[in-house]
């Protein structure tokens, strides 16, 4: 769980020298790295990060090659803190999502699966990587701290019940409803979203063209989210499904792979 915050543009921080602040309350940093940026754009670098080990929370500071507009001015630096026990930190919302996720396994056997999708490319997980680690996808094996991430972070986001998993591989995505419509669901193999009749899901498909890079696709639907090749065409049918069986409004938006 991080929050950041971004530091006014001071002269001494261009130069690399610690605001006196945060040496006070959090000691002289584990490390220091000055990176070598000259291969690079002034405006998009970094030439000195810092680290804090504080127990169970990491700070970092890193300060940019040039100032940076962002809507409160110039930022000079970002300083995050980052409390590194996920589990702990969800236990506020743990239990409601453990109950709904209990309460669609139990109904799984009412759903109706709409159509099915095999998509190009292989769908993964939710979870968040944490690069800090020998292993930054941990959660990827850790099934309870892959569901403490989704309730801190994708609140909505819920296992994929058995019923329907079985049906699908990491290539496909199921449009699905229970009780005649009442209730209407998008997964993969490994999440789900459900919304109710009459809901608007925040839905938006982004079709990002090949320049520089190939191209891909994103349909996020509420906090799932699904992946594709370029003017994917199962991205476009899922898309199209949800507009005219599930009556919901999806945001069409294209971009270049720069």
């Amino acid at each position: 769980l991080q929050i950041s915050y971004a530091l006014a543009y001071a002269e001494s921080l261009t130069r690399g020298v610690l605001p006196r602040q945060l040496v006070k309350a959090l000691g002289a940093p584990a490390r220091q790295l000055t990176h070598d940026v000259s291969h690079l754009p002034p405006s998009g670098s970094v030439h000195y990060t810092a680290h804090w080990d504080l127990g169970g929370v990491r700070a970092g500071l890193s300060i940019y090659t040039e100032p940076r507009t962002i809507l409160e001015g110039s930022s000079a630096a970002v300083f995050y803190a980052h409390w590194v026990d996920e589990l702990a930190a969800a236990q506020p919302y743990l239990a409601a999502s453990q109950d709904a996720a209990r309460q669609l396994e139990a109904e799984s056997a009412r759903i109706e699966v709409v159509e099915l999708f095999r998509i190009e490319v292989s769908q993964r997980p939710f979870h968040v990587p944490d690069y800090e680690l020998s292993d930054p996808h941990i959660a990827l094996h850790d099934q309870p701290l892959r569901r403490a991430q989704a309730a801190l972070y994708k609140r909505t986001l819920l296992p994929t019940p058995s019923h329907i998993a079985s049906r699908l591989d990491d290539h496909s995505a199921a449009v699905w409803k229970m009780d005649n419509g009442a209730c209407w669901g998008v997964s993969t193999k490994f999440d789900t979203v459900r919304f109710f009749a009459g809901a608007q899901p925040d839905v938006r498909w982004t079709n990002v063209l090949p320049a520089k890079g190939g191209g891909r696709s994103y349909l996020t639907i509420s906090d799932l989210e699904l992946f594709g090749n370029s003017a994917s065409q199962p991205i476009r049918r899922l898309a199209e499904c949800l507009c005219m069986a599930c009556h919901v409004s999806v945001r069409y938006s294209e971009e270049l792979d720069c």
